[in-house]
This record gives C-alpha cells, sequence and structure tokens, in this order.
C-alpha cells in the first residue's frame, strides 16, 4: 500500500512536470545527439567554439 502511494505521488509529481513545460514552450523537441561523432563535423566545431 505504501509503495503504490509513493508510485502516485511520483508519478503525479513528474506528471505536473511535464504539464508545465508543455504550457510554457511553443515546441519541445527530443532526440539522441552523439556528441562523439558530431564533435568531429567541421560545422560542429565550429558551434562549440562559438560557444
Amino acid at each position: 500500500m505504501i509503495h503504490a502511494k509513493i508510485k502516485n505521488r511520483s508519478q503525479d509529481a513528474l506528471h505536473k512536470y511535464s504539464r508545465k513545460l508543455v504550457n510554457e514552450n511553443a515546441a519541445i523537441f527530443v532526440g539522441n545527439l552523439f556528441s562523439q561523432a558530431m564533435v568531429k563535423t567541421k560545422r560542429a566545431k565550429l558551434a562549440l567554439d562559438a560557444g
């Protein structure tokens, strides 16, 4: 019973946070970046140097 309450509180907190993100932003992008591979490209190096 106590584990269910903890699980519900965690899910509720995550839901409230994700809802806040959606309400405050026009677009949200999610993706995987392979930083080691990206750093090897010239375009990525220029972006990293620009800071």
